[in-house]
């Protein structure tokens, strides 16, 4: 009934939404403290004190523990490591959570004062109801939950041996299989949100064609680099010359796979954080990450220009195209994406004026644009 099969995303993102259970884990505890100080004042019972301390302490613990991890959320996304951590701290809290309860309800089915049992059957009913609306992202532990509440009631009502308390017996188990069933069902439901949820953040960021970043993906993806002292960044922009002729002879069929071709090539370029982007039609930018001098950005244009001016067959036939590109370096520190993009964008353009080619951008280690400064490396 419990087999995950979810994502590592899906995963970070089910057990994120633990941290959102602080007023009903707050308003369980003070139920708990509520009825375990009345039961205690009428039973005078050490166990029923004892199982109303634990449920107060376990539950202040729980309350700490999504406040806490309410603030790590906002501060940025998890690793897997720390979410194992924090759903594995989540699992013993409840268990004691749920002890509490259970042995609470137990201990008050066992009282001949009938408002003292009705008291344990809505406590467990109570827990039970959160733990399914609240705790069934993550099946396993709102399962152990419900199991540790309920068969201690269970067994207490069975041991009594009437026909009434057999009943109660009865639909307890039954309420049991039925909450085991509606765990798995908000479950899976809330798999399924989460995972279209990631698709379709993942969709607005990619291009379609090319499966390679679109603007916003370019933007996110850059805003998140590493930026260590020492180290520069390069940005090339590029597009394709001929690209519209492509086209109009052969058909967008053919364009788009061509383009298809092209991002395959640019991409088998890329290493570590490097990002390659399609931002529209045939114009394309490659973040060059991690240089430590300028010249390594010259290299890879070179690289880029001879992959992606290779001949490329689709559907039977030949297709040569020619490359713009511009580029320019800056440190990675101090680095703005709109700043060298259009450095990059305006020195290709000059590359195109130019008949193609590489064209490196006059900058200065400021972003301060010196196009005069455009020199021609390759046609």
């Amino acid at each position: 009934m419990f087999a995950l099969h979810e994502s590592e995303d899906v995963y970070k993102a089910l057990v994120a939404d633990l941290a959102y259970a602080a007023v009903p884990t707050a308003v369980m505890g003070a139920t708990i403290v509520v009825v375990g100080s009345f039961a205690w004042s009428e039973t005078r019972d050490p166990a029923v004190f004892a199982a109303t301390l634990l449920g107060c302490f376990a539950s202040l613990a729980k309350l700490v523990l999504t406040i806490l991890q309410g603030r790590r959320n906002q501060a940025g996304v998890l690793g897997l490591a720390e979410t194992r951590w924090i759903e594995l701290a989540h699992a013993v809290i409840t268990a004691f959570v749920a002890l509490s309860v259970g042995s609470l309800g137990s201990l008050l089915f066992q009282q001949s004062n009938l408002p003292l049992q009705m008291l344990g059957t809505g406590l467990i009913f109570g827990y039970c109801a959160g733990v399914v609306a609240r705790v069934s992202i993550r099946p396993r532990i709102a399962a152990m939950a419900i199991l540790i509440a309920v068969l201690p009631g269970i067994v207490s009502a069975a041991l009594f041996g009437d026909p009434a308390h057999g009943i109660v017996a009865g639909v307890f188990l039954t309420f049991l299989l039925g909450g085991m069933e509606s765990v798995a069902h908000i479950y899976r439901n809330a798999s399924r949100r989460i995972t279209m949820q990631l698709q379709m953040a993942a969709l607005a960021r990619r291009d379609p064609l090319t499966d390679l970043a679109n603007r916003l993906g370019l933007r996110e993806r850059f805003d998140a680099l590493a930026r260590p002292a020492g180290r520069l960044v390069a940005i090339h922009a590029f597009d394709l010359d001929g690209f519209k002729g492509v086209n109009d002879r052969h058909g967008h069929a053919a364009g788009d796979a061509l383009l298809r071709a092209i991002a395959v090539r640019a991409r088998s370029l890329s290493r570590g954080d490097d990002i390659v982007a399609r931002i529209g039609g045939d114009e394309f930018v490659f973040v060059q990450t991690g240089l430590t001098h300028a010249r390594e950005a010259g290299g890879l244009a070179r690289r880029l220009h001879a992959v992606l001016t290779e001949p490329c067959r689709i559907g039977g036939t030949e297709h040569r195209i020619g490359v713009s590109l511009g580029y320019e370096v800056a440190p990675a520190e101090a680095a703005d994406l709109d700043t060298l993009s259009g450095l990059a964008d305006h020195a290709s353009y000059v590359a195109k004026r130019r008949g193609g080619g590489i064209v490196e951008a006059g900058a200065d280690r400021g972003g301060h644009e010196k196009l005069a400064g455009l020199r021609l490396l390759a046609s």
